[in-house]
């Protein structure tokens, strides 16, 4: 193996530009989850608001939650290809996982044909900075 130094300036400006480039993707934020200091939100506001999406959801009344005050997203896969919402279930208690709430759910879902299903799924809830319910089944 060779070993070839470089000396002088050249070699400095070298060496500095690796810290540099080093340090600054060291500082980047990224997609490493939740800052270490993420409190989950308060259990009763973050219940309520998944249970008023729920039941715009059952009520066939999604867009009416763009309009409230805050705005409140839903983001379901089975809501937004058409399935409507017959009864759902809260399952358990919320687990806390950094920002957000995670709620178990019992579905019953009925599809444009008629046909009815029972789905267990899990709702992530997070208030800030608008409340939104995001479903992540298991």
């Amino acid at each position: 193996m060779i070993v070839v130094r470089r000396k002088g300036v050249r070699a400095f400006i070298g060496t500095f530009a690796c810290i540099c480039i080093g340090a600054s993707c060291l500082m980047t934020p990224g997609c490493g989850g939740a800052p270490a200091g993420a409190s989950p939100p308060d259990a009763a506001e973050a219940r309520q608001v998944l249970e008023t999406a729920l039941d715009a959801w059952k009520q066939g009344r999604v867009k009416s939650l763009a309009s409230r005050t805050p705005p409140v997203r839903l983001a379901d896969q089975d809501q937004s290809t058409g399935r409507s919402l017959q009864a759902y279930r809260l399952a358990g208690e919320p687990e806390a996982m950094g920002p957000t709430l995670n709620f178990p759910v019992e579905l019953t879902l009925r599809d444009r044909r008629g046909g009815s299903r029972q789905v267990s799924t899990v709702y992530q809830v997070v208030l800030s900075p608008d409340p939104t319910v995001l479903r992540n089944d298991p």
